[in-house]
């Protein structure tokens, strides 16, 4: 059983209901033994393009998932060489079924006027703060 069951995962720009969601190296290190089968994530689009793209991110939350596989080193499927260290998702609400929730939104719900900061890969939260952002969607 994972120890963070809730968290909001940062994705590079242009995320698209992916079913796989990766992680960095340094990510992996990190939440290997926190994240897993089980958590729940909100999808964070930040504005940064995988190398080679050009698209604007809209520094929002687009999307909910959860984790259905944990942790496989698959740099094959990854999405950028960067972030080689895949887990599996089933989607829970896709990109464009509900409204992004914006930067803004996000640092007020979340109560952290500094997210996200450089680096920051997951940012784990408890449930009531979770449900607290789900009622945006309400």
């Amino acid at each position: 059983m994972p120890n963070h069951l809730y968290g909001i995962k940062l994705v590079w720009a242009g995320w698209k209901d992916d079913p796989e969601v990766g992680f960095s190296p340094s990510g992996y290190a990190k939440w290997k033994d926190e994240v897993g089968v089980g958590t729940r994530m909100l999808i964070y689009e930040t504005q940064t393009a995988r190398p080679g793209d050009k698209i604007k991110g809209t520094q929002s939350i687009v999307a909910e998932v959860e984790i259905t596989r944990g942790f496989e080193l698959a740099p094959d499927r990854a999405p950028t060489e960067q972030h080689e260290h895949l887990v599996a998702t089933k989607i829970l609400r896709p990109r464009g079924s509900v409204q992004p929730i914006p930067r803004t939104a996000v640092r007020k719900l979340i109560r952290v006027d500094t997210f996200p900061h450089q680096g920051e890969n997951f940012h784990p939260l408890d449930e009531t703060t979770y449900k607290r952002l789900l009622l945006y969607w309400k």
